[in-house]
């Protein structure tokens, strides 16, 4: 008994070790650890179907919401555009895509951050005085064949329009604001354009450069400007007597239509059924007694056809009382004021009347409300162009904001 039971040991034993030796020498190795599957780039789509077509990032089909994929401001994805409905108040960055998202302006605050407007009241930054990385264009206008092409010996009335960077005529789906900007006595369509305004020997001042910076800082929505020859379309070498009458007429029947019919504005048409339906986005700019100009032949005879109204040094009672008078009409209530501002420069003459007047209008008209529709803002400085630039700048960060 005692052999059998040595022998079946050494049986075992050997068994044993013809085991390990299959094995290499080694213990068994453990099972290897399962990989985790990688996690997916974007929400994966749960459903069948094929998407044919969003609408505001969800599917007409099977109602699936598209989780976005931005890329300048537009979704990979589903095409969709993001409004950008908060941003940053410092950087302006949007929160959702993370795109540059100027301030949008309503009630006199932003709609994104909450933010008031920057107004500006002393001299602008250095970078507005110098061309910007991104530059419009102008072109030079004569509506004098438009208006009667055989009258050879009829005064030019020329215009300078100043086109945004990136203004492209054969897109008919971009539309874009206009300002109709009138100078002052003794100016031309040049001074609110391309000439270079060096008062006392500081910086020059030059309109076209701040409309440059503006849009390429992304501060306003692109807007196309059309600085006109007033005296070409008053008729007469001055301000005065019959000329706001006749311009007038000219912005009703000849400016208008023809900015309307040769670039690409939110007027369908050139008629002034079409205009008045588009006035959210027509205004007007006019310094000194272009100012005068803008809220007698705009504000006060084609308030139909202009929403928005910029008025620098310059108001007097008269035009005040024809302003007040026209906000009074029956119709006047259908028709919103977008914006009203005025301002002028801390020591020049005109502050006082202009300060003054802009508040015999704002508390005449309840469709006139300060820090809402409406601003006054006086900026360090004079009776000068250097003072104009400033509050061109201001009026065009309000301008065109109040509508829906």
């Amino acid at each position: 008994m005692k052999a059998r039971g040595k022998r079946a040991a050494a049986a075992l034993l050997a068994l044993a070790l013809l085991c390990l030796c299959a094995c290499g020498g080694n213990a068994p190795e453990a099972a290897p650890a399962e990989t985790p599957a990688p996690e997916p780039e974007s929400t994966p789509d749960p459903t069948p179907c094929a998407h044919p077509r969003y609408v505001d990032g969800v599917c007409t089909v099977c109602g699936y919401a598209c989780p976005h994929d931005w890329a300048g401001g537009v979704c990979k994805l589903c095409g969709n555009v993001c409004p950008h409905p908060e941003h940053d108040e410092r950087t302006h960055l949007c929160a959702c895509c993370g795109e540059y998202a100027a301030h949008r302006y309503r009630d006199g605050r932003c709609l994104r951050c909450g933010a008031v407007p920057p107004f500006c009241t002393g001299t602008l930054p250095e970078a507005y005085f110098a061309p910007s990385p991104e530059q419009g264009s102008i072109e030079t206008i004569d509506f004098r064949s438009a208006e009667d092409p055989a009258d050879k010996k009829a005064r030019k009335k020329a215009a300078l329009v100043y086109l945004p960077c990136g203004y492209d005529a054969a897109d008919g789906e971009r539309r874009y604001n206009v300002v109709i900007a009138l100078h002052g006595a003794g100016g031309d369509e040049h001074g609110m354009m391309d000439k270079v305004h060096i008062p006392n020997g500081g910086d020059g001042t030059c309109f076209r450069l701040i409309y440059d910076r503006m849009l390429y800082e992304k501060l306003c929505e692109p807007f196309i400007l059309v600085s006109v020859n007033v005296y070409s379309l008053v008729e007469e070498n001055s301000f005065t007597g019959y000329g706001e009458k006749n311009l007038a007429g000219r912005l009703r029947t000849l400016i208008l239509p023809y900015v309307a019919g040769h670039y690409n504005t939110y007027a369908a048409d050139p008629s002034e059924e079409a205009i008045r339906a588009a006035r959210a986005h027509f205004g007007l700019i006019g310094l000194s007694n272009g100012a005068l100009y803008a809220l007698s032949a705009g504000f006060a005879d084609n308030f139909e056809l202009f929403g928005n109204y910029a008025c620098f040094s310059g108001n007097y009672p008269e035009t005040a009382e024809a302003v007040i008078a026209r906000l009074g009409a029956p119709d006047a209530a259908e028709l919103p004021v977008y914006c009203f501002i005025t301002g002028a420069g801390t020591t020049d003459f005109q502050r006082e009347n202009t300060e003054k007047r802009f508040d015999l209008i704002a508390d005449a008209c309840g469709g006139i409300v300060r820090g809402e529709n409406a601003f006054h803002v006086d900026v360090e400085g004079t009776h000068n162009w250097k003072t104009w630039g400033t509050e061109s700048y201001n009026a065009l960060l309000v301008m065109f904001q109040n509508w829906n």
